[in-house]
């Protein structure tokens, strides 16, 4: 499959996101332990940090693990196949997992909504921050199937190639 520079380079950022995200989540918790323990004064916030920071990496290794092709499946029917009936099934999934995208952010939007005025317990950011990282992920997976497609139309496989 052809990929584009573009297309690399916001990978690479995505790839940077969660190296950074990973690297907060950590320093938090390391924070947190140090300050209980060492000098028996708890942090408040940190653990409500680690939990969010943990939410974006979720959601953002899902976008991750599709682009890298690693998601947990079951291949056997696919590995099964000859190439042609293997696209056209692996076209299908792709579709489903596509429309499951498009319709999670379209009937899901009602919660972005009523979370911008809530704030969160403790760092008192809108949940609408945390919650748009289901949105960020489902639209990074639509753009990967989209591409994907796009890359298949201009630059097709041969027959004998799985």
């Amino acid at each position: 499959m052809v990929v584009s520079k573009p297309r690399m380079v916001a990978r690479r950022i995505g790839e940077a996101a969660i190296i950074v995200l990973f690297g907060i989540m950590v320093a938090s918790a390391v924070g947190q332990v140090i300050s209980r323990y060492v000098f028996n004064a708890p942090l408040t916030w940190s653990e409500e940090l680690s939990r969010y920071v943990f939410i974006w990496l979720s959601f953002l290794g899902v976008w991750y693990a599709w682009v890298r092709r690693e998601h947990l499946g079951i291949d056997v029917l696919p590995q099964m196949l000859p190439p042609r009936p293997r696209r056209l099934l692996m076209t299908f999934l792709e579709f489903t997992v596509l429309v499951f995208a498009i319709a999670s952010l379209y009937y899901g939007q009602r919660i972005l909504e009523v979370s911008i005025r809530q704030p969160s317990a403790v760092l008192r950011v809108p949940m609408a921050w945390i919650y748009v990282s289901y949105y960020v992920a489902m639209t990074l997976v639509s753009l990967e199937i989209l591409l994907d497609w796009f890359s298949r139309w201009r630059h097709p496989v041969p027959e004998t190639e799985g």
